[in-house]
C-alpha cells in the first residue's frame, strides 16, 4: 500500500485518473479516502486523500493516513510556485528536503530565521532518480508520439501557510536570503514531512509540478 495525499481537489482528480477499481474508504473520524490500483501497475494498491491547504491540515491527515493504512510509503503530490527563472511551467521538483520557513525569532532590529528541514527518504529519492533516468514516466500525459517531456529537478522546497505571489514581498525576500537553495514554494509539505518524521519508519517524499512562478502572475499561469 502506498498513500498519496494532495491539497486540492484538482490535484486529487489528476491522481484518480491513473487509478482503477476505486472504492471509498471512510475513516472512523469522518475522513474519506479513495482506494484503488494503479492503471499501469494493477498489483500496486493506492490510498488517495485530500488534505486541503495548509501545513496543519496536512500534518493531521498525514498522521491519520499512516495510522489507518500502515503504508510502505507516503507521497505528497501537487503543484507549487517556482522560485527560479530556469523552471518552466510544468517542470517537476522532487523535494530533496522540505523547509518549514516560518520559524524564527522577531527582535527590534530583525527577524532571525530558525529553520526546520526534513530530507526525502533515501530509498524514494533513489527510486525517483531511476524513474527519471528512464525518461518514460511522462508517457501517460499525452497520446503516443505526442508525450510532453517536462524536466525533473531534485531540489529543496519551502513550505509555509502563505500563498506567495510576489518576487518583492517580505516573504519572497526572506526565502531568497534564508532559504536560498529552495527552488519551489508551497503550503503543505512542512506539515506532511513533520508527521512522516514522527511516524518513524515510513518513507516519505514530496513531488510538485510547477504551476506558476510566484511572481504576481499566478492568476494567469496557474490556469
Amino acid at each position: 500500500m502506498i498513500v498519496i495525499l494532495t491539497a486540492l481537489a484538482v490535484e486529487q482528480e489528476a491522481v484518480l485518473a491513473h487509478l482503477v477499481d476505486v472504492r471509498e474508504h471512510r475513516h472512523t473520524k469522518g475522513t474519506f479516502f479513495d482506494v484503488g490500483a494503479l492503471t499501469r501497475h494493477p498489483g500496486r494498491e493506492i490510498a488517495l486523500g485530500v488534505t486541503g491547504q495548509g501545513t496543519l491540515a496536512a500534518a493531521t491527515l498525514t498522521e491519520r493516513a499512516i495510522a489507518e493504512f500502515s503504508p510502505a510509503a507516503v507521497l505528497f503530490v501537487g503543484v507549487a510556485g517556482g522560485l527560479r527563472e530556469w523552471l518552466e511551467i510544468g517542470d517537476v521538483v522532487v523535494g530533496t528536503k522540505v523547509y518549514a520557513y516560518h520559524g524564527g525569532k522577531s527582535t527590534d532590529s530583525a527577524f532571525l530565521a530558525r529553520p526546520q528541514a526534513w530530507p526525502i527518504s533515501h530509498e524514494l529519492e533513489q527510486v525517483a532518480r531511476r524513474v527519471h533516468r528512464a525518461r518514460r514516466w511522462h508517457e501517460p500525459l499525452a497520446p503516443p508520439g505526442e508525450a510532453l517531456a517536462p524536466e525533473v529537478y531534485f531540489e529543496a522546497i519551502a513550505a509555509g501557510d502563505v500563498v506567495l505571489d510576489s518576487k518583492l514581498s517580505p516573504v519572497a525576500d526572506a526565502l531568497h536570503h534564508n532559504y536560498n537553495d529552495a527552488v519551489a514554494v508551497e503550503m503543505e509539505s512542512a506539515g506532511f514531512a513533520a508527521a512522516g518524521h514522527l511516524a518513524g519508519q515510513v518513507a516519505t517524499a514530496t513531488v510538485r509540478g510547477i504551476s506558476d512562478r510566484a511572481d504576481g502572475s499566478k492568476s494567469v499561469t496557474d490556469g
